[in-house]
């Protein structure tokens, strides 16, 4: 008897079943763990290069897959080499920044790395905000992008942040970091934008709470999900986020953070 959760075959087949197809555009957020054993995924690197290939077989080569490869560095006072500076989120975002069709973006705080058709035009020629128009998470919205979380809940997508500063809650505020990014051999200096949360507790994101007003919101009439493993997988398409989000914000402020309403000096 085997004693893994779920195979290759159980996520390609769960993949598909949330919506994702060939040619697609989407963007992930992963915790392969509470998915349980991964058959044959007997470490990390394996287990990331079965999750990339399955990724690839649904999306094909026409397919884009972008994986956040963030590394707050101008938020820590450090410098950000684009090829060099691992991403200090996981084994997987690191694996896929260093596979060699890889392309990252020059953001000092929120990089993403992507493979695929879409990947020059949407990380390339940023403008220096984290979440602000034009962002990653505005072009991948312009182009019928879709989110995948996987092991965790749509509270863990951080294009939450790109909502709230368009609708710009009381709970972020936007602030500027300075510092050195390396590049192709080069030097400069620059100033990043970036919407960050008031230093309080009534202001922190609060994945229970996120959760429990999106089931309020009804968020699965417009999300997909599966079973797999131990846990599940999901997908949302970024427009829909965005509608649901924008419309919850309008009605309470506060929705997607912890609370209550508190004055902002």
């Amino acid at each position: 008897m085997s004693n893994s959760d779920y195979s290759k075959s159980d996520l390609v087949e769960a993949l598909k079943g949330i919506g994702l197809k060939d040619g697609d555009l989407v963007f992930i957020h992963n915790s392969m763990f509470h998915l349980g054993r991964l058959e044959n995924g007997n470490s990390a690197k394996e287990v990331s290069r079965i999750v990339f290939d399955s990724f690839f077989e649904v999306l094909g080569t026409n397919g884009t897959l972008l994986v956040p490869t963030y590394t707050y560095s101008f938020c820590n006072d450090e410098s950000f080499d684009v090829k060099n500076t691992p991403s200090s989120i996981g084994t997987f975002t690191e694996f896929f920044r260093n596979q060699k069709d890889a392309i990252r973006s020059a953001d000092p705080i929120f990089s993403v790395s992507g493979i695929g058709p879409k990947s020059k035009t949407i990380l390339s020629n940023l403008p220096k905000s984290c979440f602000g128009e034009d962002s990653v998470y505005d072009r991948i919205t312009k182009l019928n992008g879709k989110l995948c979380v996987i092991g965790l809940g749509l509270s863990w997508a951080t294009y939450r942040h790109y909502v709230e500063q368009k609708m710009n809650i009381p709970a972020r505020f936007l602030k500027y970091f300075s510092g050195k990014i390396l590049e192709d051999g080069n030097e400069r200096i620059e100033t990043w934008e970036y919407f960050v949360r008031h230093l309080n507790g009534n202001c922190s994101p609060d994945p229970e709470v996120i959760e429990k007003n999106l089931k309020k919101a009804n968020v699965s009439n417009v999300c997909k999900k599966a079973k797999v493993g131990r846990g599940e997988i999901l997908s949302i398409n970024c427009t829909d986020y965005l509608e649901l989000m924008k419309r919850e914000l309008k009605k309470d402020p506060w929705f997607s953070v912890r609370g209550p309403p508190i004055n902002i000096e």
